[in-house]
């Protein structure tokens, strides 16, 4: 074959050798994360961006020494400074060396996101974290919660930690180590399983369980009875006395109200007569104001004492009328006389009488 006949057969094949050739290239991860300066300048201090420019500079040397525990606690530090799609792919990145395959992969994912947003600020993790994303997803371990009968009321436990019943009968990503999955009700154990895992494995934990529609609630404690509630309210019995209780009070509140007023009359005549002569028969035209107040004083005690008499007898009157029947005799025909209590005109002024 001829020089010029080779060249043509190289010539149609360059292109189909160009798409096998580059496809092998892209298809390969890359060996090395992206090293460009994270943006963390927006919002931190002069003193913060200095160090944190330090923490990254000795972050990316101990990468590259395969320092990761050590490298992953720069980048943290970066991080809580000013978290950019940089410096969360160096995160995923030593997470990813060191096991903690899930916490890369969310890494890798919010990465990827974030740097998609910035554009050209953040070009280099938009194309290299996606590679990255299916290298771990290969290595993720899977476990999958199977549940022979109804869950209910028990919970599942992954690790110490709740796990949403949404999950139950899905796929739930996890680091290839042992796990220890556990079924509780009721703050009780049922069922434990420690599970190992492998890289990319997919490993199943059946628990046999039928819940209760509702948790069986405790008995309630017995209390000891009550004592009696000692109170200074009638009696029923002599609930239908209340009207002579009340109207008695009133009568009682009168007679004091008159007493206070007589004992002011009586001192207004002792002040009175010590400014008159000879008894009372020469006074000081001056005390005449004192005098019409003592008059005054003495309607107002008698108008009271009236008052508070007639209501106070009422009041006696009423508590006989309301009180409780008298069992009948049953050996005598005579009925039995009830007590009257009455008021009537006399000399003076009112009377009470009665009978009993």
């Amino acid at each position: 074959m001829s020089g010029r006949a080779s060249g043509r057969i190289l010539a149609c094949f360059a292109p189909f050798l160009v798409l096998v050739v580059g496809g092998r290239v892209a298809a390969q991860a890359p060996s090395k994360p992206p090293a460009s300066e994270p943006a963390i300048d927006d919002h931190a201090r002069p003193e913060e961006l200095a160090a944190a420019r330090e923490l990254w500079t000795d972050g990316l040397e101990l990468e590259k020494s395969k320092k990761w525990l050590e490298a992953l606690e720069n980048f943290t530090k970066v991080g809580q400074i000013r978290m950019t799609p940089q410096v969360r792919y160096h995160v995923a990145f030593c997470n990813e060396h060191v096991g903690r395959f899930v916490e890369a992969l969310n890494g890798y994912q919010l990465a990827v996101q974030e740097a998609r947003a910035l554009g050209d600020r953040a070009r280099d993790v938009a194309e290299n974290t996606p590679a990255r994303i299916a290298a771990v997803r290969g290595r993720v371990a899977r476990l999958r919660i199977q549940i022979d009968g109804q869950l209910r009321t028990s919970i599942v436990l992954l690790d110490g930690k709740k796990l949403s019943r949404a999950l139950v009968g899905h796929d739930i990503p996890v680091d290839p180590v042992p796990h220890r999955v556990e079924l509780v009700r009721a703050g009780q154990v049922l069922d434990v399983k420690t599970m190992t895992f492998s890289e990319g494995a997919t490993e199943t934990a059946v628990f046999s369980v039928d819940d209760p529609a509702e948790l069986e609630s405790p008995a309630a404690p017995v209390l000891p009875a009550a004592p009696p509630v000692q109170s200074n309210l009638p009696s029923p019995a002599d609930s239908g006395r209340l009207p002579a209780y009340l109207v008695a009070g009133t009568g009682a509140l009168f007679l004091g109200a008159g007493g206070v007023f007589y004992a002011l009359r009586e001192q207004t005549i002792a002040n009175v007569r010590a400014d008159c002569d000879n008894g009372d028969s020469v006074c000081d035209a001056n005390s005449l104001p004192t005098e019409n107040l003592g008059r005054d004083y003495t309607t107002a005690s008698r108008v009271l004492f009236g008052i508070g008499g007639a209501a106070l007898v009422t009041g006696i009157t009423l508590w006989f009328v309301f009180g409780p029947e008298e069992p009948k005799a049953t050996n005598s025909k005579l009925p039995l006389a009830k007590p009257v209590v009455g008021l009537a005109p006399g000399l003076g002024g009112l009377h009470a009488y009665g009978q009993f």
